[in-house]
């Protein structure tokens, strides 16, 4: 028969949770969301200390090797031939830290239909940080934005992660 488990998972809004399955695999209980890991950990201390039946309950934790990228607001409004830096940081999720010597590629997004270009592409310093340059240019005939996201393919240890869109106008 399987030990019961406590599973941390983050969800939908960047949260730490957990959920417990009981030894016949059925899920029996939620956490609720958390800012951070340990928050989270001292969640399912606190269950294994109130209810005996999970004090010796396995953890497995799904966060690691989950990888964070945040994208900074770039200028919104540029004049074509500039250079625009893209800045922003990747950092482990269940550590916090920042991950070093990564590839961070920025795309054009022109939406679901229409595949997306990479227009510039770097890599994070010591801290996780980056700053990619690019020189502005027109991307498409029928507007005068672009919708720009950062990318990060992912490594072995290291599971792949986007960031949120940002807007830019070329005039």
């Amino acid at each position: 028969m399987n030990k019961p488990t406590f599973e941390i998972h983050k969800d939908h809004l960047g949260k730490f949770r957990f959920r417990l399955r009981a030894s016949n695999n059925k899920v029996v209980a939620f956490g609720e969301g958390c800012k951070t890991r340990v928050d989270c950990l001292n969640g399912i201390k606190d269950v294994k200390e109130t209810v005996m039946e999970y004090h010796d309950a396995d953890i497995k934790d799904y966060t690691i090797g989950e990888t964070t990228l945040i994208l900074d607001e770039p200028q919104c409004d540029v004049k074509k031939d500039s250079t625009v830096a893209f800045s922003g940081r990747l950092f482990g999720t269940a550590s916090g830290d920042g991950v070093v010597k990564a590839r961070i590629n920025i795309f054009e997004s022109d939406g679901a239909l229409l595949k997306e270009t990479r227009i510039a592409s770097g890599t994070t310093n010591i801290m996780g940080d980056f700053n990619i340059e690019w020189v502005a240019e027109k991307m498409d005939w029928w507007d005068n934005s672009i919708e720009v996201y950062a990318k990060f393919e992912g490594v072995p240890s290291l599971k792949p992660s986007c960031s949120t869109k940002q807007r830019l106008f070329i005039s």
